[in-house]
This record gives C-alpha cells, sequence and structure tokens, in this order.
C-alpha cells in the first residue's frame, strides 16, 4: 500500500481530472487523511467528475449501494437518534469525518418530512432545511405504525443543533480511528440497529488488526453487496433525484471503481463499464 505525504500531494498539478482537485474541498491539514483513507479501502481518488459537493463533499459507490460522505465534524454532530441517519462505518479524520451512508431512496411527501422535523424539534433536535425539503431525508426499508411506508432518516441538513443532553453523540473511537457505531452496553437497539448492525459489526472488524485491514474491509464490501442484492441498499442509478449531478458522479465513478479499485481486480468488469469515460 502506497500512501502520500502533504508534500507529494501539493506537487500534483490539480488539474480538472486530477485526484488532487477532489483533495482541494478539504482544508489543507486534513487533505493527507482524506487520501490515506480512500488509500486504505483501495479505492480510487476521484476526479472532479467523480464525486459531488454540496454541504460536504459525497463519493458515490453504487456497485455497494452507499455513499462516502465526508462530514465536518463541528458542523455535523454524530448523534445516536432513530431518526438521523446513522453511518455503516465512520472514521475519524480530525476535521473531518468520513461516513459511509447507506444509499436508500429520497422521501417524496413533504408532509412526512414536516411530521419528521416534528419528531426531531420534540427531541430536541434542531436541523435545518428539513421541514420542507424532503430530498434531505432518506427512508429506510423498515416500517412502523407512525411511518407505514418507511421510516425516514435525515441524511443532509444544513446544521444539526441537539438541545438535548441525554441523546448520545457517539465518541468512542476504535484503533485505526473507526468510530463505534455499535450499541453501547445496556443501551436498547432501535430500527437503525435492526437495519444494518450486521454492516456495522462487519465494518468495526476492520479495526482488530492493522495487518488484515483491508480483508476485513472486503468481508464488508462483500456484505454490502449482498445487502443490495436483498433491496436493503441500493445505488443512485435506481433512484429518482431532480439533480443530474449527483447521477453523473455516481456513474462516471462507478467505472472508475470497475477499472481501478482493488476489489475488483479479481472480477470481471460489466460491459456497460469497458468503455471510456464519460
Amino acid at each position: 500500500m502506497v500512501f502520500f505525504t502533504m508534500n507529494e500531494i501539493d506537487a500534483m498539478n490539480g488539474d480538472f481530472d486530477d485526484p488532487a482537485y477532489f483533495l482541494n474541498a478539504f482544508q489543507p491539514a486534513s487533505q493527507g487523511k482524506v487520501y490515506n483513507a480512500l488509500q486504505a479501502f483501495g479505492f480510487p481518488q476521484p476526479s472532479s467528475r467523480q464525486y459531488y459537493n454540496g454541504d460536504a463533499p459525497i463519493v458515490f459507490c453504487n456497485p455497494f449501494g452507499f455513499a462516502m460522505r465526508f462530514n465536518l465534524a463541528s458542523r455535523f454532530p454524530l448523534l445516536r437518534h432513530p431518526h438521523l441517519i446513522r453511518p455503516l462505518g465512520a472514521i475519524d479524520l480530525g476535521q473531518y469525518r468520513l461516513e459511509i451512508q447507506p444509499m436508500l431512496p429520497l422521501l417524496d411527501r413533504s408532509e412526512l418530512s414536516q411530521k419528521l422535523s416534528r419528531h426531531l424539534e420534540d427531541d430536541g433536535i434542531l436541523a435545518q432545511d428539513i421541514k420542507n425539503n424532503p430530498s434531505n431525508s432518506l427512508v429506510l426499508p423498515l416500517a412502523t405504525q407512525n411511518f407505514p411506508r418507511g421510516y425516514p432518516v435525515i441524511f443532509d441538513p444544513l446544521s444539526l443543533k441537539c438541545l438535548n443532553a441525554t441523546i448520545r453523540e457517539f465518541s468512542t473511537v476504535l484503533p485505526r480511528n473507526i468510530i463505534d457505531l455499535r450499541p453501547a452496553d445496556g443501551e436498547e437497539r432501535d430500527i437503525q440497529d435492526q437495519a444494518y448492525d450486521d454492516l456495522r459489526e462487519k465494518f468495526a472488524a476492520t479495526a482488530t488488526d492493522a495487518n488484515t485491514f483491508k480483508d476485513n474491509f472486503y468481508v464488508f464490501l462483500d456484505a454490502c453487496i449482498k445487502a443490495k442484492s436483498e433491496g436493503r441498499l441500493t445505488d443512485l442509478a435506481s433512484l429518482t433525484h431532480s439533480n443530474r449531478m449527483p447521477s453523473h458522479a455516481a456513474l462516471t465513478y462507478e467505472q472508475e471503481l470497475w477499472r481501478h479499485c482493488d476489489y475488483f481486480k479479481s472480477r470481471t468488469v460489466p460491459a456497460a463499464f469497458q468503455h471510456e469515460p464519460i
């Protein structure tokens, strides 16, 4: 595995299709950590056309049914609440937090986003831009009495503010800066644990031994592909989105994954991705 120093990263020319273009989305002190995290995964560094940058840089990974979102830790605290998206895995990168978020259908009804906003406010959580913007929430493939068509979770607020001291922030960091997203001792499992605790266990296992990190990470990727085949995860190509930019970024990075991701080196590249990049 090759890791790059900041001097080597700075030496990249930073043109439109160079990986340094992606790194310029981050504060300089964090660029090396972001670069090395993707190196550890065996994932290619995205070019400018292969990621989406709204409130945070997002790299969509269609084959696995998840997106890598790089949140500013100070702006988006990682709270344990059933209506806040809980990653499948997360890594503390200092100023930023790499979150592996499940790709799921967007919420499509404003009355549901308003109901979701009320539930959060009742629990002392303020999330801007959620009440009147259903596209900032996803739908878990599990139903409850209050949400019989799927359980909504917010994933893209302008910011989060928690006024409820009883809501736990995920703060336990395992080796390799892996954030422990599993229930604490004595903590009752909630609907997000029911949905993906098997995947979170596999990601947490990557912290056990630095020498077997990539092998354990590939076990996690195997499990994500299986979950996608079961309908528990999806990809951006299967979702309706009014903004074509995320879909285009997902498709171009999918091509990059099939060609240059270490995980796929022993696998056959689908015919659809054997042509030149878009």
